[in-house]
């Protein structure tokens, strides 16, 4: 292929070409199919709706796994395990409880936004493609953590896979808005609007979201509102 550009005149059907409106085409198929590809990516982004996940009244379109209680307080998903009563756990001792909020509905590629509320011994995550039928883990979904002071997949990372190291997003004791964008093998993540991972990863490709509360890394409390998706 060379650099060289060839023009082509599209001629009105009569015969003539139009005199002041020239429509020039470029033969440089390449860029072209770059282009094309490009728009018809944003086309099908500008034309899909944000779908909300949470009226802020109910959980409907969610189902609770796991011993932790949700409640919904101030237009907010709840939950605090470090309040609530121990269980017993796998090895005979007490332990705080420990669950997930699941939606009823499944996605494959998606746009998920969430505004969510931790304390520093918060241990939450937004899970994500989670296989049906299964227990809810990283085994079985990406699981995006919440927990600023994890050693070694901080808040925003795909536990178990992708670590945001040396970056730590700092979301204690505040709102913060999370998003997760996952387009076939395409993850990205961003809290606060900085991008914490942009990754390829074809383990999962569908399932249901769930949110978590509680686990081994703490028992502090966690909110989400504003939970949006679209797909």
């Amino acid at each position: 292929m060379t650099d060289s550009v060839n023009w082509v005149a599209f001629r009105e059907p009569r015969g003539f070409i139009v005199p002041e409106i020239i429509l020039w085409a470029q033969e440089w198929r390449p860029n072209l199919k770059i282009l094309l590809f490009s728009l018809a990516l944003f086309a099908a982004q500008a034309g899909s709706t944000w779908t909300s996940l949470f009226d802020g009244k109910t959980m409907q379109g969610w189902s609770t796994a796991g011993a932790v209680q949700w409640t919904v307080t101030d237009g907010a998903l709840s939950a605090n395990p470090s309040a609530q009563p121990a269980i017993t756990g796998a090895d005979g001792k007490p332990t705080h409880p420990a669950g997930f909020l699941r939606s009823d509905a499944s996605y494959a590629n998606f746009d998920l936004t969430a505004e969510f509320y931790s304390e520093k011994n918060t241990n939450s995550g937004v899970f994500v493609r989670c296989a049906a039928g299964q227990t809810i883990s990283q085994n079985s979904c990406y699981e995006v953590n919440i927990s600023d002071n994890h050693p070694t997949h901080p808040t925003g990372s795909i536990v178990g896979m992708h670590s945001t190291l040396p970056t730590r997003a700092a979301t204690a004791g505040k709102w913060s808005t999370m998003e997760i964008g996952a387009h076939g093998s395409h993850i990205v993540v961003k809290v606060d609007g900085k991008t914490m991972l942009d990754v390829k990863d074809e383990k999962f490709t569908t399932g249901a979201i769930a949110l978590q509360a509680g686990g081994p890394n703490g028992p502090g409390p966690v909110r989400f509102r504003n939970i949006r998706v679209r797909s």
